[in-house]
């Protein structure tokens, strides 16, 4: 018995040194990336990229010139940029060079040039990570993702639209005429510093809604709720039919549109 028992200790502590030393040797494996690639601005007004389960970080930039973008980062296998432009769109997608499942750690930066005032479309949908943004200054923008996370930190755009299947988003602060963001499920999260001649339109299926206007704001509200509760800071005199769940009624005398509704989640509108 104690020889058997021996035995285990031998083999148990020989799997775990091997373990040890993979990893190590794991390590010495990783590979710096550092790709750079650029693209005059010319009448580009369209980003699509696939990049698996990494984060994409836009950066605006005072090169007025070109769109750059910048993949870094470490690896344990040789990671690649595939990009080219077809009918002003920018196609970017990263190239592993084993298939199989390796280590990686790495982002991809856009940097967009400042004067870039025009349309802006992101398309990530064959991806689920991360899409984070500066400050931006936008014509429109359009945004779509499958699972992935957005959070910008300011936009300002005349409107804007966002489509995500399971993904947060946190819009920091916003100006839009028109905000449109329909998910299936995730928290959305969005604040305005100014609410004049403004329409706001958020529907997800499961994730809860929090919206901060400021308390100048004066608007015709819609919210609906399934399961949870709608909170506001705004004093609300009440048009319709209202319980706990679903509100109609008005905000001040100015006819701006805030629609909002949830199956699973709560609303919340707070006053900054």
């Amino acid at each position: 018995m104690k020889t058997k028992f021996s035995m285990k200790i031998i083999v148990i502590g020989v799997i775990v040194i091997m373990g040890i030393s993979l990893g190590l040797g794991g390590l010495n494996m990783m590979r710096e990336i550092n790709e750079e690639k650029s693209f005059p601005v010319g009448d580009i007004n369209k980003i699509q990229v696939d990049m698996g389960t990494q984060s994409v970080h836009y950066i605006e930039t005072e090169d007025n010139n070109e769109v750059k973008v910048h993949l870094h980062g470490k690896a344990m296998q040789e990671i690649n940029i595939v990009s080219e432009i077809d009918n002003r769109t920018i196609f970017v997608k990263t190239q592993r060079k084993l298939k199989m499942p390796l280590y990686e750690d790495v982002v991809l930066d856009i940097y967009i040039p400042q004067k870039y005032a025009k349309n802006l479309s992101i398309d990530t949908s064959s991806s689920s990570g991360s899409t984070k943004m500066d400050t931006f200054d936008l014509a429109n923008f359009m945004f779509s993702t499958h699972s992935g996370s957005l959070e910008i930190e300011t936009l300002n755009a005349e409107k804007i639209s966002v489509s995500t299947s399971s993904g947060s988003v946190n819009i920091n602060k916003v100006n839009a005429k028109q905000l449109d963001i329909k998910g299936h499920s995730g928290k959305v999260k969005v604040a305005y510093d100014e609410f004049e001649n403004q329409n706001i339109n958020i529907e997800t299926s499961s994730g809860g809604v929090t919206l901060a206007l400021p308390s100048t704001a004066e608007f015709l509200i819609k919210a609906k709720t399934s399961s949870g509760k709608i909170q506001s800071d705004f004093p609300i005199t009440m048009t319709g039919n209202n319980d706990k769940k679903n509100i109609e009624g008005q905000v001040g005398m100015k006819n701006n549109k805030v629609l909002l509704q949830t199956s699973s989640g709560s609303i919340n509108i707070f006053n900054k």
